[in-house]
């Protein structure tokens, strides 16, 4: 009897804590101490754990199984980076706006692999600002879902959470072929998973807790019949997949010379409800023993707090239009010490 009862408290606490996340108490709470940045509300109230550790984050017991970037895979010093004054304000939509992938917002709808949607996303826009804008062609996300086992912590799970440096070594050693957006029908292997709504933020689509986690299966040859080009001679790579240099300029140099890069983060229970301003873990904010990755696209100064900007990969109606700034040169939830990327080869 007293372990039925004890069982019954234990399950009324959970079920507070999954809600509380959530909550309007908390979103105030949050407000009442930010000071940088604005709380509000990105996902319903009733969002539960379940829902989060099968849409949104991994399960908890992967956190310890994140690799630490080694000495030996981080670059320290690069003879082409940018050489000149780093200026105090930078975006790569702006400054290379002849290409237009580097300014879309990804939702991972119903795959759930957003290391994978970082790195692709980044590797595109380099392929695109090393060629001055010739390479349009966005890459296919759902080949390296499909075919990178090693990229992922579920191995027979294609669309599970993984590892977004070992994206970087598979877009080295395997590469990836084209593939537009859903619905497009360009490229060598467009996307065929239809977008979802996550938490009711696009009334129009279908809710991503009513489809199933697809499936995807490992093609090597082009899925677009009518694309003319041959899957292998339209496979491309990096020519390396690094960890770059954790000091904020080395970062910023590398964002200048190549384009944007993968970012990766602890994710705090409070950036959920992100709305606007510069990010940092609030002093009750708890951590979701999970590492989460967008793609770094920028730095600057807003009123006095220095930022790096990043796009999310829970789609343009989450925080600011989909993208978030959060505190830069102070390691804020190990942000400087996980940027990850490889060099365009074409």
């Amino acid at each position: 009897m007293l372990r039925f009862l004890l069982s019954i408290c234990l399950g009324s606490s959970l079920v507070v804590a999954e809600l509380y996340k959530f909550s309007d108490t908390y979103i105030d709470r949050i407000n009442a101490e930010a000071g940088t940045w604005t709380a509000g509300r990105n996902f319903p109230a009733n969002l539960t754990e379940t829902y989060l550790r099968s849409h949104l984050i991994a399960d908890e017991k992967y956190f310890t199984q994140f690799e630490q970037p080694p000495p030996s895979e981080r670059k320290i010093f690069d003879p082409t980076w940018y050489s000149g004054t780093l200026p105090e304000r930078f975006d790569a939509r702006e400054h290379w706006s002849k290409c237009r992938s580097i300014g879309f917002v990804p939702d991972i709808g119903a795959c759930f692999q957003p290391q994978v949607y970082a790195a692709v996303a980044a590797f595109t826009d380099r392929r695109c600002i090393q060629s001055d804008g010739q390479h349009q062609e966005v890459l296919s996300t759902e080949y390296v879902a499909a075919c990178c086992k090693m990229c992922r912590y579920e191995t027979n799970t294609s669309c599970s959470h993984g590892s977004v440096y070992r994206t970087w070594q598979f877009l080295h050693k395997r590469g990836a072929v084209t593939g537009g957006q859903y619905g497009e029908h360009t490229g060598c292997q467009p996307a065929s998973i239809p977008p979802c709504s996550h938490h009711g933020s696009s009334p129009a689509l279908v809710k991503c807790e009513t489809v199933p986690r697809p499936q995807l299966k490992c093609h090597t040859r082009c899925t677009n019949e009518d694309y003319e080009r041959n899957f292998f001679k339209d496979k491309h790579r990096t020519t390396l997949a690094y960890w770059v240099d954790d000091k904020e300029d080395a970062i910023k140099k590398e964002l200048m010379t190549f384009g944007p890069t993968s970012a990766t983060f602890v994710l705090y229970d409070d950036f959920y409800n992100y709305k606007k301003g510069v990010y940092r873990h609030s002093s009750t904010a708890k951590s979701e023993m999970y590492y989460h990755s967008g793609k770094l696209i920028g730095w600057g100064t807003e009123n006095g707090t220095p930022y790096w900007l990043v796009i999310n990969t829970w789609g343009p109606n989450w925080g600011d239009r989909g993208t978030f700034k959060i505190i830069r040169g102070k390691f804020e939830c190990d942000i400087e010490y996980l940027v990850a990327a490889g060099k365009s080869k074409y």
